[in-house]
């Protein structure tokens, strides 16, 4: 796009970076490749588990991205369910695992507007 005529356009200046939080990142970073290494290296439900609760952050940052809204009880429900959902596979096999899917989506199928968007006066996202 061009600038309007007799002015010239002005360049973007990088916004600096504060690094002040780096340690923390870096301590957060390290606690997260202690629990993958034993994780794999423990295998079996403990990997389940961990694998389920990543699955878990995972949605619930996904949730968080696309309503902006606050946690709900039902969303803590299948949150919980996505969660329990590593560790039923190996427990239970197939069956299990469709077992919690399916109640994650009748979960989700009766949930109103209010339950997405944090209430029905909510304006988090354009749906409410």
């Amino acid at each position: 796009m061009s600038a309007p005529q007799g002015q010239s356009p002005e360049p973007i200046s990088a916004a600096r970076r504060s690094w002040s939080d780096v340690g923390t990142r870096l301590a957060s970073a390290a606690v997260l490749v202690a629990l993958t290494v034993a994780a794999l290296y423990f295998g079996g439900y403990f990997f389940a588990a961990v694998v389920g609760a990543v699955y878990a952050g995972a949605y619930r940052e996904w949730e968080t991205m696309v309503s902006r809204a606050p946690l709900t009880p039902r969303g803590m429900v299948i949150i919980g369910l996505v969660a329990i959902s590593g560790l039923l596979y190996p427990v239970f096999g197939l069956a299990g695992l469709a077992a919690a899917i399916a109640v994650a989506l009748v979960v989700a199928a009766t949930m109103g507007r209010e339950d997405f968007c944090g209430g029905p006066q909510a304006s988090c996202c354009s749906a409410c």
